[in-house]
């Protein structure tokens, strides 16, 4: 009797081996990466999902009881496919499931011809793409015996062998024992291969998502000791600030809303912003790029959806084609967000045209950006922003007027423009960046050069509000990432806006609807200001 392993040459065995250990490798970091990801969820890949089988994967998607059972059976199939393929256990079952598996995630991101590309999809394909491809070796896997490739499996099947063999007692002289039954020295090593692989993948695992480096530990313990919500968040000296992350399963409850026109509208509404790579991140001039590069199509869909299951169902991203685009994909797979775009011309007649795409692209109000408002009162053109407004109302559209300086904002009030809303700015002063003892002379717009201050007036613009009767949406609350979220909400609220527009990465979202809902909700907080929203 020959062991089967024995039918095909050993270099060949050898990269079986390695292509059934590469397999596992994969799967098992997908599905350990997605367990201690508490954010994690196949909600964005459902939801993005085409083809034939898309109404079914976006049910799936949008179920909540559906999407944890799915978002359970993910993690646990390829951790456990992982597993068994990459130690060499019960090969053909596991490379079967894999298979299953990966032919789910093909169907639901087809890449064949007249198929839309997916924002989850990772580049252009033509029929074959990586989970095709994997299958394809998986079914080279599964077709093979398993004694074909080395494993823990295999020394299992040795180990019974010898056992069944042993367990009949005949003389030694007879030798009824298979020639190449007992597991040798070498070939207890060659059987043993995976267990190097795997050591390797626990500490290359553990070194990218759970041990901190030594330089980090010791800023660590150097560093300040974490501040209360009332204290500053940013510091002058090189620290770590550590926050668990918040998933959707920790939102307190939805983000409250009011009105505006009629139209509902929520406190919390997403800006533009960050998505648009305008950070304002002073020094650090690497903080822009980096997040047009986070931002992909695929993130960009992932953070809209969140934001809808947050309670937020108000945008103010920009009227660029690349945003445009987001706005329309994500309508289009049955998404539910309000825009209300920024216009950016001075002159009336491309100001015009702007309006007029905004509202035929769905948007349901526009405003007047707050560089512009700021300019044209700067100029003496208030007229011009008049009929601005008026240009915008003609459309059916909400209109708004935005302005950093608190002038731009009383210019419009005095001259009675027929706006629906305003939109200032305010945030406190005690972040580190503020510099105190420096004059705030200049117009935000003049100071970009410093770009450390959005409200010159906190104080007069909190009682200019205090007798107006229109709804006020505050922007730039946080002073742009520099005061913490519980603080400038609290300040802002407490001063009399209405809503508040904040550019928010998708990590942010529950954190800061949990927030909003928290300093709202707190018996000591104390709104002198009606309700104008």
């Amino acid at each position: 009797m020959t062991n089967p392993q024995q039918s095909i040459p050993g270099k060949l065995a050898a990269i079986l081996t390695l292509l059934r250990i590469g397999i596992g490798w994969h799967f098992l970091y997908e599905g350990l990466a997605k367990l201690i990801d508490p954010q994690w969820t196949a909600a964005g890949y459902l939801r993005n999902a085409t083809g034939f089988l898309a109404a079914w994967f976006h049910q799936l998607g949008e179920n909540p009881d559906l999407l944890r059972v799915v978002d359970i059976l993910n993690i646990l199939g390829l951790t456990g496919i992982g597993l068994a393929l990459f130690l060499g256990i019960r090969t053909r079952l596991a490379a079967s499931a894999g298979i299953l598996l990966l032919s789910l995630y093909y169907l639901a991101m087809p890449p064949w011809p007249g198929t839309s590309i997916s924002p989850g999809s990772e580049g252009h394909y033509l029929i074959v793409n990586k989970n095709l491809l994997e299958m394809l070796a998986l079914l080279g896997v599964a077709a093979v015996p398993g004694a074909w490739t080395y494993g823990l499996g295999q020394l299992r099947r040795k180990a019974r062998a010898v056992a069944e063999q042993t367990a009949v007692m005949v003389p030694d002289e007879m030798n009824h024992y298979p020639e190449h039954a007992g597991a040798g020295r070498r070939d207890m090593l060659k059987n043993l291969i995976s267990l190097p692989f795997f050591g390797g993948f626990i500490f290359a695992f553990a070194k990218s998502h759970g041990w901190r480096s030594f330089e980090e530990a010791n800023l660590l313990s150097r560093g300040p000791k974490p501040a209360t919500p009332a204290k500053l968040d940013g510091v002058t000296v090189a620290t770590i600030k550590c926050d668990a992350a918040t998933d959707l399963s920790q939102l307190k409850q939805p983000v409250a809303k009011g009105k505006i026109g009629g139209l509902e509208i929520s406190r919390l509404m997403c800006g533009g912003n960050l998505i648009g790579g305008w950070a304002h991140s002073r020094d650090l001039i690497y903080v822009s790029r980096f997040l047009k590069i986070y931002h992909t199509e695929k993130k960009l869909l992932e953070t809209l959806w969140l934001c809808s299951q947050c309670g937020i169902n108000t945008a103010g991203l920009n009227m660029r084609p690349e945003e445009i685009t987001i706005l329309q994909k994500f309508w289009k797979q049955g998404g539910k967000m309000q825009w209300i775009p920024q216009m950016c011309f001075d002159d009336l007649t491309k100001f015009r045209e702007e309006v007029t795409r905004a509202a035929d692209l769905g948007a349901i109000g526009a405003q007047i950006q707050g560089n512009v408002g700021d300019a044209l009162v700067k100029r003496g053109k208030i007229d011009v922003l008049g009929e601005m407004v008026t240009i915008i109302k003609e459309k059916g559209l909400l209109a708004g007027v935005a302005g950093h300086e608190l002038a731009t904002i009383q210019a419009a009030d005095n001259a009675k423009m027929p706006a629906d809303f305003y939109q200032k700015t305010i945030h406190p002063t005690n972040y580190w960046s503020w510099q105190p003892g420096q004059p705030k002379d200049k117009m935000v717009i003049d100071n970009y050069g410093i770009d450390n201050y959005w409200c010159r007036d906190q104080d007069a613009t909190i009682a200019f509000f205090a007798k107006c009767d229109k709804p006020w949406i505050a922007f730039k609350v946080l002073a742009a990432g520099a005061i913490a979220p519980p603080q400038g909400f609290r300040y802002a609220f407490e001063s009399g806006a209405d809503f508040a527009l904040v550019g928010m990465f998708d990590f942010q979202l529950v954190e800061n609807a949990n927030h909003l809902t928290a300093v709202v909700g707190d018996p000591a907080f104390k709104r002198d200001r009606p309700w104008r929203g």
